[in-house]
């Protein structure tokens, strides 16, 4: 493998490494988007025209996955919020129930003993 070929080998591999969690349609299309760059020699200068090209791809294809995301957080928000306010209710209506008195008898006697 010659110098030129182990270094566009090296980046391909670190994208694949780096987009792991993100799926292989994500890292496919970061793949190909830099497969035309071609590299000239100079590591440093491959890597300034790679980077961008890496970020902007990796951005757009990850695009639904963060809005998929962002919309169940949304959702779970809402939940969360929603179960606190039962549980609030929950703990306020047995302040209340421990509050009331116990029925008497006409004789004074509980009516629970």
């Amino acid at each position: 493998m010659s110098q030129n070929d182990d270094a566009v080998v090296r980046v391909r591999v670190a994208v694949i490494t780096a987009m792991q969690f993100a799926g292989p349609e994500a890292t496919e299309a970061v793949l190909k988007a830099i497969a035309p760059i071609p590299y000239r020699g100079n590591l440093d200068a491959y890597l300034q025209e790679v980077i961008p090209v890496i970020k902007d791809t990796a951005e757009k294809a990850l695009q639904p996955q963060l809005e998929a995301h962002r919309e169940a957080t949304r959702i779970a928000a809402r939940r969360a919020a929603e179960l606190d306010a039962q549980t609030q209710k929950f703990w306020r209506e047995l302040e209340e129930f421990k509050q009331m008195k116990t029925p008497k008898t006409p004789d004074g006697a509980d009516i629970l003993h």
